[in-house]
């Protein structure tokens, strides 16, 4: 395995985490700091990831620092704007 779907779920705290591989998937919960963020990092290599695309909603400012990271190492990152989603939701 070296690709994985992330799908995050970002609060002021923590994020919550779930990962995508094949049709299973794998969660966990990390401290929203630089500290959470190098533990992500860690648990991806552990589960043989090392491509990642990741999902996150947009929650104002809690979200920004993965972000940034997520920017810095080159990660394909996908910032969804919740309400857009409702409207495509409501189309489909």
């Amino acid at each position: 395995m070296d690709e994985g779907i992330l799908g995050i779920d970002v609060s002021k705290k923590e994020l919550s985490i779930a990962l995508l591989i094949n049709t299973s998937y794998r969660k966990c919960k990390i401290f929203n700091n630089i500290e959470g963020f190098t533990n992500l990092s860690k648990w991806l290599q552990a589960q043989g990831i090392n491509k990642v695309k990741a999902c996150m909603e947009a929650t104002g400012s809690y979200g920004k620092n993965l972000q940034s990271i997520f920017m810095n190492k080159l990660i394909k990152s996908i910032l969804l704007i919740l309400l857009a989603l409702r409207l495509l939701l409501k189309v489909n």
